[in-house]
């Protein structure tokens, strides 16, 4: 999403389930304009709001400006998306008995992050989307006064911190993971998503 204000150009590089609404809402608040932030509509068969790179250097005055992203632990980026997509796709919970499975799973994980769920990019990897200009926030280091601070030094702006930041949620999880699953696959989504564990010291 680009965030303009004055001559202020900042592209918020959307990797899914890292804290995107909380993003526009922040900037909103301080007064700036948005775009590219539409899902209705998509470039090159991927939604606009989640583009990796190189794409999102195709939308105007994205190239020119500064880029910053949220990531995630690749494990728990990838319990949200798995509920989101269990959600969506109307999926039984069998799926996580199937999902210890290493062959099964990879090969399910292959076939949605270019099939199924390619618009999204729900399980493309984080280090797609990333350039060596990405100013990178971990989530887990939270959204609080330290991350406004952060975005202030690093994009060279003057955001205000709001404690009533207001924004849509995603619909509650309906379908809980089951903590003894998600212990048994943690070494196949780390092996899976390695490049990520590596490039953000996971």
């Amino acid at each position: 999403m680009l965030f303009c204000k004055n001559d202020k150009k900042i592209y918020h590089i959307h990797i899914p389930r890292t804290g995107g609404r909380y993003i526009r809402e922040l900037f909103v608040k301080n007064s700036f304009d948005f775009y590219y932030s539409d899902f209705y509509y998509s470039y090159k068969g991927v939604e606009i709001p989640h583009l990796h790179y190189p794409l999102y250097l195709d939308l105007e005055f994205v190239e020119e400006s500064e880029h910053f992203t949220l990531v995630r632990n690749p494990f728990e980026k990838f319990k949200s998306v798995m509920q989101t997509t269990i959600r969506v796709r109307g999926y039984s919970e069998e799926i996580y008995n199937l999902i210890k499975d290493k062959d099964w799973l990879f090969n399910f994980l292959d076939m949605e992050r270019d099939g199924n769920s390619y618009i999204t990019n729900y399980f493309r990897k984080q280090s797609d989307f990333v350039s060596e200009k990405t100013k990178i926030w971990k989530l887990e280091d939270n959204l609080d006064q330290n991350f406004v601070d952060w975005l202030n030094k690093n994009l060279n702006i003057e955001l205000k911190n709001f404690d009533d930041i207001v924004y849509h949620k995603a619909e509650p999880e309906l379908i809980p993971i089951k903590q003894e699953v998600c212990s048994s696959i943690k070494e196949l989504i780390k092996e899976y998503y390695a490049e990520d564990y590596e490039k953000f010291n996971y």
